[in-house]
């Protein structure tokens, strides 16, 4: 004890004080893990439940494309068999003139 600085009795911390010290700051850390366990949880939840409104989106999406090219196909062939109708027709009179 002799080569120790000369201190005030208070200052001297002993291995009880130590213990609960360290017990405290191990509490505190289990509730700060604990609390980012909670919130990262709950982010992922929040990110799932996001991710799942954007795949109802876009499901939404290919369902009103998938419906458009179908009127669109419906539309050409339509077209398609007029104009075959009336080259068929002209090619009928241009036989009977010719």
């Amino acid at each position: 004890m002799s080569e120790f600085p000369s201190v005030e009795a208070d200052e001297l911390v002993t291995k009880q004080f130590l213990r609960a010290e360290l017990a405290e700051l191990r509490s505190d850390l289990r509730n700060q893990i604990a609390e980012l366990r909670l919130a990262m949880g709950e982010g992922d939840t929040g990110l799932r439940t996001e991710m799942a409104a954007i795949e109802r989106s876009l499901r939404g999406e290919i369902a009103d494309l998938r419906t458009e090219m179908v009127e669109r196909f419906r539309q050409q062939t339509i077209v398609m068999v007029g104009l075959v109708g009336s080259a068929v027709a002209v090619l009928g009179t241009m036989m009977q003139l010719g």
